[in-house]
């Protein structure tokens, strides 16, 4: 290689994983989040936040193989209202988000400036209608 600047990892880039208990009674539904992280992990510097009704995980950067040694605690109901309201307490929003879930909840969050991607995880596609940013469907077997 060549001396010089390396732009691996600098890219600063958000990611919130739903672990409630939809997410969490389906371990192969977890096991796919951490794999697109860890696929992505050399691109990006990531900062990782798991939810669920609270925050199981504060905002903690994530480096590659990371996911060996986190607990995705969780398991209670869903709210990403809570979730964007500890990203807008916390100053979090100022980097691009993902937020990988299953999109099983009622209430949605009010848009952000951010761009925002929902990554959705899902055995029914199409099904799950996102009101704001962009949308990405996982099918899973």
């Amino acid at each position: 290689g060549m001396p010089g600047k390396s732009n691996h990892s600098t890219v600063p880039l958000l990611i919130g994983v739903d672990v409630s208990g939809s997410v969490a009674s389906a371990p192969r539904m977890l096991e796919q989040f951490f794999t697109e992280i860890e696929q992505i992990s050399h691109q990006f510097k990531i900062t990782l936040v798991l939810w669920d009704s609270k925050i199981q995980l504060p905002a903690t950067r994530y480096h590659r193989g990371d996911w060996h040694k986190i607990k995705a605690y969780g398991g209670a109901g869903t709210n990403p209202i809570f979730f964007f309201e500890y990203l807008k307490e916390n100053n979090l929003l100022h980097n691009i988000l993902i937020v990988l879930t299953d999109g099983e909840f009622n209430e949605w969050p009010e848009p952000v400036a951010t761009p925002t991607l929902w990554t959705i995880a899902t055995n029914r596609p199409g099904q799950i209608k996102i009101p704001w940013g962009q949308t990405i469907e996982i099918e899973l077997d």
